[in-house]
């Protein structure tokens, strides 16, 4: 289900996602439904919407290039990745983790030189 988001900012926003409801679920004992996720997506979506709008009045007051049509096309996108995470959530809420900073390093304790290394 994930392989054709890519790599890319969906992908990472899709596992965000799935990351936060585990959270929400695991930490606040918030219960997750297929209702709740239509929620999150259309308050997102309005949100989202509203600030398009704004930015877009920024950059005409000052003269800006602004491509309205891509941020909607972007809204649309993270919209879809909410409501996929959070199904795939639902299926498995139960599914494994990433292992945090303190486990990774704990098995590479090299680990943040070889990211800095990797980096340059």
């Amino acid at each position: 289900m994930t392989r054709d988001l890519g790599e890319g900012l969906l992908r990472m926003a899709y596992e965000c996602f799935i990351t936060i409801l585990r959270t929400l679920t695991e930490l606040y004992a918030i219960d997750i439904s297929e209702e709740s996720l239509v929620s999150i997506m259309v308050t997102y979506k309005r949100v989202a919407t509203d600030k398009v709008r704004q930015y877009r009045a920024m950059a005409v007051c000052n003269g800006l290039n602004y491509d309205l049509h891509m941020e909607e096309y972007m809204v649309d996108q993270f919209a879809d990745v909410i409501i996929r995470a959070g199904r795939a959530y639902l299926k498995d809420p139960t599914a494994r983790q990433m292992p945090n900073w303190l486990r990774a390093i704990s098995v590479m304790p090299d680990l943040r030189e070889r990211l800095e290394k990797a980096s340059l």
